[in-house]
């Protein structure tokens, strides 16, 4: 399998739609710098001019923490993932490269896995550009804030759920004999994976109580009513929703990207069990299929 995988990664190198990639994972990174930037000058200005509101304190103290922009590439990596798996790898169909490599003596087993290997290691490399270019613009402008331990837990969980994207999208790609139905079948499912997770998210981020005007005004203002929200998840559905973000690809994504795990031996869990039944199931697939 090694020698598949090093000639994978040959071709990588060579591949233009990897290149733009990487591109453009370096490009939204410098843009979310520059964006940060801005914020952390007009919190600087508001907290100078306004000390006693805790909001532009905790605003400034927000925009001046680098970790918050360094793992943004998370919410959206699946996006990456699924465009690499659809083009590189089905590549193999439309020029008959599978065919060639079964006659030449690998097994389906190290073609199929060699696949997961290559998206796999397409995914770590979007994030170390994103993660490179953060580092190398933000430290001159914020700083470094937090602590190291933390944000290694936050790297191996990112490591992981890339992992997780990389053995669906092989799965998908290494299924579908047509390129191009690979690729849309890929959008779709990851763009589905972040609708749902996005979802979920929003649902445990009701609050659990409300604030709404009434009909009584004092001073010309209304006053608000303290109520509680009826969206608010409480029990054991709180806990169905928690799981269920958890388990996700995408749920798990969006925590990494706010700096919002709070445990990582759980995503790490789902994440491997996520991969190893992607590839279990799509070797078992593969070694049956029959490839004309």
């Amino acid at each position: 399998m090694s020698n598949l995988v090093r000639a994978g990664l040959e071709r990588l190198k060579k591949d233009k739609i990897f290149w733009c990639l990487i591109g453009l994972a370096a490009l939204e990174a410098a843009i979310l710098c520059y964006s940060q930037y801005q914020d952390l000058q007009r919190y600087r200005l508001w907290a100078e001019m306004m000390p006693e509101n805790e909001s532009y304190v905790w605003g400034l103290q927000d925009a001046s923490n680098l970790r918050t922009l360094l793992f943004k590439w998370a919410s959206v990596i699946g996006l990456s993932v699924a465009v690499l798996a659809g083009v590189f790898c089905g590549t193999d169909y439309s020029d008959g490269t599978i065919r060639n490599k079964i006659i030449a003596g690998h097994r389906r087993r190290n073609i199929y896995l060699s696949g997961f290997w290559l998206c796999l290691a397409g995914g770590l490399f979007f994030a170390a550009a994103f993660m490179g270019t953060v580092l190398l613009l933000g430290l001159p402008l914020f700083g470094w804030q937090g602590e190291t331990t933390e944000t290694v837990l936050f790297l191996l969980d990112g490591i992981l759920v890339i992992a997780a994207y990389a053995a669906l999208c092989n799965l998908i790609s290494m299924l579908i004999p047509r390129r191009t139905y690979g690729l849309i079948v890929n959008l779709f499912v990851a763009g589905v994976l972040m609708i749902a997770g996005m979802v979920v998210l929003m649902r445990l981020a009701e609050p659990e109580f409300t604030n709404r005007a009434t009909e009584i005004f004092v001073n010309g203002e209304p006053v608000l009513n303290h109520m509680p929200n009826p969206l608010y998840l409480s029990g054991d559905a709180r806990k169905l929703f928690q799981l269920l973000l958890d388990i996700l690809p995408s749920g798990q994504g969006y925590q990494i990207a706010g700096l919002s795990v709070w445990r990582p031996e759980w995503l790490w869990l789902f994440s491997a069990v996520f991969a190893g039944a992607a590839n279990g199931v799509g070797c078992r697939i593969f070694a049956k299929k029959d490839l004309k």
